[in-house]
């Protein structure tokens, strides 16, 4: 619940995320993903890249992808096509994330094996909406980190 966030996290639909802008830090996506690993182990929780459109208990992935609509910047989040290419997958729970999902942009995935990472891309020619995208992983970008579970 929303008093359970730590310091620098918003809560939205349940769960508690953190952008990186908040901290100051931006990196590739591999750093990302250790940077929120890092900053949960130093929080006592278990944390990751986020992740939208899973069966978790999270109800907000609407207004995560408005708030990073809003704040206008491209955020990392953790899923990837590196293991099998086309079948992206949430690196922390091991769920799939479907083509089908309308969160992706319509283009998107578009990359083939040149880009294994997924971003949440505001496109400023949509509206400066944020969209899911297929981007090359040793770009730098800020990030998003969601609390999984206390230790």
């Amino acid at each position: 619940s929303a008093e359970e966030c730590p310091l620098f996290f918003t809560e939205i639909g349940g769960c508690c995320y953190l952008f990186s802008s908040e901290i100051d830090k931006t990196g590739t996506w591999e750093e990302a993903r250790a940077e929120c690993q890092t900053i949960g182990e130093d929080t006592d929780h278990i944390m990751d890249l986020a992740e939208v459109g899973t069966s978790s208990d999270c109800s907000g992935d609407v207004q995560l992808m408005e708030m990073i609509s809003a704040l206008g910047e491209n955020v990392w989040l953790g899923a990837s096509d590196a293991e099998v290419e086309g079948e992206w997958v949430w690196q922390k729970t091991g769920e799939q994330l479907s083509l089908s999902n309308n969160m992706w942009f319509y283009t998107d995935p578009n990359g083939g094996t040149n880009e294994n990472c997924l971003l949440a891309d505001v496109f400023s020619s949509y509206h400066n909406r944020a969209y899911l995208a297929d981007t090359t992983c040793s770009d730098t970008y800020n990030f998003v980190c969601q609390i999984f579970r206390k230790f």
